[in-house]
């Protein structure tokens, strides 16, 4: 029987452990310790369709819905309320990816045999979403009804909770930045929103795996983050700070998040491919893509104080969006991207993915990372022929089951003539 040869990993922890620290001291901040969680059950309700503000989309699946709010902060006398509403299919109904095909759902099975229902097992992969709410904002493209169909009908449960009852989502006192929410229960941590979100992600896992209930119905082992925008960057950095993600869904995050900090003209210039596009942009938003100056500007709350200090410098921040998407490795993950969505900068999360995938091929796992970019933009494609959800799900149903898609060439798409424009590489003797 051959020897397995393991080489000592510990220099590249060691460097991605000091990118992490520089990460949480200039960009994110420094969470507290999670505490107990607290929780209280308000209501639950079985159901056979989903809606939102834009209607109802049946289900071919029964689905349980428990409303819950949780409570977390350093004391039992000093917490901050927050809800999650999780939704557990309670018959299984598909058995993989739809390849891209057809409807936003899938085709219904008859109901299981009592052997198949035996066989069935006991606990669902879970998408933990933060989003805003019972259902997210529809103009923004996050979670809607289509989106949330198309996850429960393949079997995965999601637990989409309201990140701005943790902290809202709005400049706050004269600087912008004053703490609110969680952060005033913690006034020893500078942390910033974005930190605070994802740390309210982990406190939603530390729910689901210690409640009587959930915690026999959700596998451990296939927790998935998932958010959109903004929601993305959360997501990145909630996997990033707990190994308990085993796969993460950072969708259209741009700035900050899967794209890069350095300013786009170094090393990237504009692509040009759609001069349009900056002609319409949000009137917020000011150069096309949007620099680390825009996001402290116009957000001046979602990082630390500390990352103002790169507004007029970006090229000298010590570290790229690459090494928090490596940081996850071997975990999986899937960004999503936008082709004409100039202002999150795509083309920078285009040289993130290519820069990480050296990492993901030296760990000897390649399949685990993957890029998509749809035809539009900034919001989630619910047509029912180009359905990004069905994307996630069938990325989902590859890494956590092996289910092979026939539309699995997606997961490595690039929309650009960018390469690879960091000089970092692997190191030189494979991992094992």
């Amino acid at each position: 029987m051959g020897r397995r040869r393991v080489i000592n990993l510990m220099p590249f922890i060691s460097f991605l452990l000091d990118r992490i620290d520089m990460i949480e001291h200039y960009q994110m901040g420094i969470a507290p310790p999670r505490p107990k969680v607290r929780s209280q059950l308000t209501g639950t309700a079985e159901l056979d369709q989903v809606c939102d503000f834009q209607g109802c989309v049946p289900l071919t699946t029964k689905v349980t819905l428990r409303n819950i709010t949780l409570h977390v902060g350093p004391s039992g006398n000093k917490t901050q309320p927050f809800d999650v509403f999780v939704y557990i299919p309670t018959q299984k109904v598909h058995e993989g990816g739809e390849g891209g095909e057809g409807g936003p759902r899938p085709r219904p099975r008859p109901a299981p045999s009592s052997a198949e229902a035996a066989a069935a097992p006991s606990k669902r992969p879970i998408f933990v979403y933060n989003g805003e709410g019972y259902f997210s904002g529809v103009e923004y493209g996050d979670l809607t009804a289509q989106g949330l169909a198309v996850l429960l009908e393949r079997g995965f449960a999601v637990a989409n909770f309201n990140r701005n009852m943790l902290r809202k989502d709005s400049k706050t006192g004269a600087s912008g930045n004053a703490p609110d929410g969680v952060q005033t229960l913690y006034p020893e941590n500078d942390w910033g929103t974005i930190s605070v979100w994802a740390w309210g992600a982990a406190c939603v896992v530390d729910f689901l795996l210690e409640d009587a209930t959930l915690s026999q119905l959700v596998d451990e082992t296939k927790i998935m983050s998932i958010g959109h925008s903004r929601g993305g960057k959360t997501a990145l950095w909630h996997a990033v700070k707990d190994e308990r993600v085993s796969a993460v869904f950072p969708l259209m995050s741009g700035q900050s998040g899967c794209g890069p900090v350095a300013r786009v003209g170094t090393p990237w210039p504009s692509h040009g491919l759609y001069p349009g596009i900056c002609a319409v942009r949000p009137p917020w938003a000011g150069p096309c893509q949007e620099t680390v100056a825009d996001i402290n500007t116009n957000f001046p709350y979602w990082f630390t104080e500390r990352y103002k200090s790169f507004n007029s410098a970006a090229d000298a921040i010590p570290w790229d969006q690459h090494f928090q998407r490596m940081m996850v490795a071997p975990r999986a993950q899937l960004g999503l991207e936008g082709v004409t969505n100039d202002h999150e900068n795509p083309v920078g999360s285009q040289a993130t993915y290519l820069a990480a995938q050296t990492a993901y091929d030296w760990l000897g796992v390649p399949q685990q990372l993957g890029s998509f970019f749809h035809p539009g933009a900034h919001p989630m494609n619910d047509l029912p022929s180009e359905h990004d959800w069905k994307v996630v799900a069938d990325f989902a149903d590859l890494v956590q089951a092996g289910k092979q898609p026939s539309n699995a060439s997606l997961f490595n798409t690039t929309a650009f003539p960018v390469k690879q424009p960091y000089s970092w590489k692997a190191p030189s003797t494979p991992p094992y």
